[in-house]
């Protein structure tokens, strides 16, 4: 992918979520005050807020991933050397990418199957099919942001250049 296309990709994720964030916090204040000021709240809006944070969840393992903050273990990596910083820093990249790519295709499963139920979201009556897309695109941002950081970091990790981890570390 071109660099201007991921660039166009960053900010595109980066705005789904900031907007997502604040459709939340709107949504949530506004039922609030509806609920205990004037007795009465807004069925759909619990409904669509726990969609929007279950969209920004998975959106953001992307982002994290691109950043290089996604959760890892480094209590070994402190005790080992380069060598074992190295392993575990391919490791750990390797498995998040398998478990990506598992999400791709059996999110893909789950939304091909949903498109032909008739199951909808009790309170905001849209067909789970929706909800249930951001398995197999969380799962296809996931996995282009892993190939990214396998892809960019490669190259230093055979000549023997300084991770990223371990420029933080000094």
């Amino acid at each position: 992918m071109t660099r201007s296309v991921l660039r166009a990709l960053d900010r595109a994720e980066e705005g789904f979520i900031g907007l997502a964030l604040l459709l939340t916090t709107l949504i949530t204040f506004a039922n609030v005050i509806l609920r205990y000021v004037f007795s009465f709240g807004v069925s759909w809006s619990e409904e669509l807020v726990r969609y929007l944070i279950i969209w920004v969840t998975f959106v953001g393992i992307a982002v994290a991933v691109r950043r290089g903050s996604s959760i890892n273990m480094d209590f070994f990596a402190r005790f080992g050397g380069t060598t074992v910083r190295r392993a575990l820093w391919l490791m750990h990249n390797l498995i998040g990418l398998v478990f990506a790519a598992g999400l791709l295709y059996w999110g893909s499963e789950i939304f091909r199957s949903s498109l032909d139920s008739v199951r909808i979201s009790p309170a905001l009556g849209i067909k789970m099919a929706w909800v249930y897309l951001i398995f197999p695109l969380g799962g296809l941002l996931i996995t282009l942001r892993y190939l990214g950081v396998l892809c960019s970091t490669l190259p230093k990790l055979i000549k023997g250049e300084p991770l990223p981890i371990e420029e933080n570390q000094q």
